[in-house]
């Protein structure tokens, strides 16, 4: 299952979710349970573990290398690098795999001055994730046609698993 989610801060916050509601889940579970002798919902209560349940299964499957990973997209300008160091800094207090980086975008080196600056500019940023990831692999798709078809699509999909720069995915 693939998700496209939200941007950096809102990825951040649903990955976080599980664990906020399991809190909720412990607190309201405690009240209930203090108030058993005045209040009793066992329907109610039946329904909390079964979600708490849920919820550590969710949390122990985004925690599981084998089965769940987290591969950011990113394109190389400074907000956005920073956006992503946020994300993999995220991933790791919460034990999410993250799995790699795939940077979208990149300014193909040109003979004109203009696309050779911003080639560099975008360089700088690539080499901050690339050093921020930490051994994690980093892939580049350089800014051309956009894929078409099948057989593009393909060929943008085993470039990117095989952690090379893609040059032109048309």
């Amino acid at each position: 299952v693939v998700l496209d989610t939200a941007p950096t801060g809102h990825t951040i916050r649903l990955l976080e979710l599980p664990e906020v509601i399991q809190q909720w889940l412990g607190e309201i579970l405690s009240v209930l349970v203090h108030y058993e002798d005045v209040v009793s919902l066992p329907r109610v209560n039946e329904k909390l573990i079964s979600l708490s349940r849920g919820l550590k299964k969710l949390r122990a499957l985004l925690a599981d290398q084998q089965a769940s990973r987290l591969v950011a997209v990113t394109i190389p300008t400074h907000l956005a690098v920073a956006e992503t160091e946020r994300l993999m800094a995220g991933c790791q207090r919460l034990g999410v795999n993250f799995a790699g980086l795939i940077v979208n975008q990149v300014t193909p080196t040109g003979s004109d001055e203009l696309s050779a600056t911003i080639n560099n500019r975008e360089a700088i940023e690539v080499q901050r994730l690339v050093t921020a990831a930490n051994g994690t692999p980093v892939a580049q798709v350089q800014r051309t046609t956009p894929p078409r078809g099948i057989d593009a699509l393909a060929a943008l999909g085993d470039a990117l698993t095989a952690n090379t720069t893609v040059r032109d995915a048309a």
